[in-house]
């Protein structure tokens, strides 16, 4: 078994409790600090992954109407909301799009507080915008949520699975032409 938690989102984390990576603000700085630092070094080179950036910042706010939609109809009601007992964190990619896209970073990497919740998590829902937050957080839907979006029409629904795909494609290709370009 491996000591580490995927790095591809806290569901697929099935080996290791929360150890989520760049964990203390010192190391998330760090790496924060590496990534701006490779964006400006290869500069000339990364043309087509911010084009990729682009297309994927274009693919979330699509869903952006759904989403705030869903969440409208089901997260003040809910018992349990996700913010309160799920364990999330910003993955590689998460950091890449951000920095490529320009997104504001979060100070640190999320966590909860001592009462569990999420670190974003206020009164009024999540704290960063939504481009700046985890995929993770976008993705899910809760089985409410999910029902739902089952009720809504079928062409907005295929819209939205055929962006959700998009976005997990472009996403997989931005990392995928970061490493290759800068390595």
């Amino acid at each position: 078994m491996s000591k580490y938690a995927a790095l591809d989102g806290p569901s697929s984390c099935r080996y290791a409790p929360y150890t989520a990576p760049w964990d203390s603000v010192a190391i998330w700085v760090t790496a924060n600090v590496s990534l701006q630092h490779l964006c400006a070094r290869h500069q000339a080179a990364l043309g087509t992954v911010r084009e990729t950036a682009r297309q994927l910042k274009s693919c979330l706010e699509s869903l952006f109407p759904v989403l705030e939609t869903l969440c409208s109809q089901s997260c003040a009601a809910c018992q349990s909301p996700c913010c309160h007992v799920a364990t999330v964190w910003f993955d590689y990619k998460d950091l890449l799009f951000m920095h490529l896209s320009g997104q504001a970073l979060a100070v640190k990497q999320l966590r909860r507080d001592s009462e569990g919740v999420c670190c974003c998590c206020g009164p009024s829902g999540c704290c960063l915008p939504r481009l700046s937050r985890p995929w993770t957080c976008s993705w899910y839907l809760c089985p409410t949520q999910k029902n739902l979006l089952a009720g809504m029409p079928r062409k907005a629904v295929r819209r939205y699975e055929t962006s959700v795909a998009a976005v997990k494609r472009l996403r997989k290709q931005l990392e995928t032409d970061f490493i290759r370009i800068t390595s």
